[in-house]
């Protein structure tokens, strides 16, 4: 019994480092969007809200989504490996937040910015929760190619004649139509931001898009290398205990996907942005990334050649029907 009770100490004492910037990912969060709903109402009326503040409003939130993941990678990240039971424990509380903001929503409860800002807190820390389990059966950095290729044929397909297409629909239907009634299931899985002057939180992107940022982000960081643009790499901010700017090679082709979706007024795919600029930096920087062996390269060329087919046939029965 006394060995039992000491364990369960050395437990609480051990992930106490861990669980500290675990709750402050949620915090921070929530309290700044908070913040800027509140001094946001001195913009709402300016004369450039729309082309200037808005985009400025959506850049702002994403570097704090970047600082939110950066908190994660740096501190709560290599605990996770040390202490087996953190990472379950870390999914569960991920878990009943999600069903407790889902059933605050979908009933009608209570409203306002703190229950979609937790919501969306919740769904960024549960990204990083699945993106640093992901690299894991990763040996080689070639192996990133195929999987990129991947990602960014089936996020296509998805979109433009597969399942995402569908939710998208619903989605657009939901808003369009006044937000009347509880939302679709879908739009739990959405990132959102709260912006002075609009009578909702303003969807981003999907939770799956913040996955794949984190995990290509993390798997570079597992083989010794970095994909940030702006400051020092994740290996070198946990060595010096002090985090820097960061700004990752895919964070770059998310923006570019939210600013062309936002200017075009269309729904755009930003998978296939993400991988573009991660690839292209990637690539060039690190010559190991493109020693792709004989199975890599079979895998990647079947896969691409089946996706690019079944994209086709797809397009081909939208516009037949």
């Amino acid at each position: 019994m006394m060995k039992w009770k000491k364990a369960v100490t050395v437990l609480d004492i051990n992930i106490l480092p861990a669980c500290v910037p675990f709750m402050a990912m949620y915090l921070i969060w929530c309290v700044m969007s908070a913040v800027a709903m509140q001094m946001g109402g001195y913009f709402v009326h300016a004369p450039y809200f729309q082309t200037l503040i808005l985009p400025l409003f959506v850049l702002v939130y994403i570097f704090l989504a970047l600082f939110i993941t950066q908190l994660f990678m740096v501190y709560v990240n290599d605990w996770l490996d040390e202490i087996p039971i953190l990472r379950p424990m870390m999914f569960a509380i991920c878990g009943g937040l999600g069903f407790f903001v889902y059933m605050v929503m979908r009933h009608g409860t209570v409203k306002g910015v703190w229950i979609t800002s937790l919501g969306t807190a919740n769904l960024i820390v549960f990204a990083c929760l699945v993106a640093s389990w992901m690299i894991h059966p990763l040996k080689r950095p070639s192996e990133l190619v195929p999987l990129c290729s991947v990602v960014a044929l089936t996020d296509l397909f998805s979109v433009f004649a597969g399942p995402t297409r569908h939710l998208v629909e619903c989605i657009t239907a939901y808003y369009e139509k006044g937000m009347q009634g509880p939302p679709p299931l879908a739009d739990y899985i959405l990132v959102k931001i709260s912006v002075p002057g609009f009578n909702a939180a303003m969807p981003l992107f999907g939770v799956s898009d913040w996955i794949i940022l984190v995990f290509l982000s993390s798997a570079l960081t597992k083989f010794g290398f970095s994909d940030n643009l702006a400051g020092k790499s994740i290996l070198a901010m946990k060595k010096n205990n002090r985090l820097t700017l960061y700004l990752p090679a895919a964070a770059l082709g998310l923006m570019v996907s939210i600013v062309g979706a936002q200017v075009s007024g269309m729904f755009l795919p930003a998978l296939p942005f993400v991988v573009i600029c991660f690839m292209a930096y990637a690539l060039i920087r690190y010559p190991q990334i493109r020693d792709l062996n004989k199975r890599e390269w079979l895998i990647m060329s079947v896969f691409s050649l089946a996706m690019i087919l079944l994209l086709a046939v797809g397009l081909l029965i939208k516009s037949n029907g």
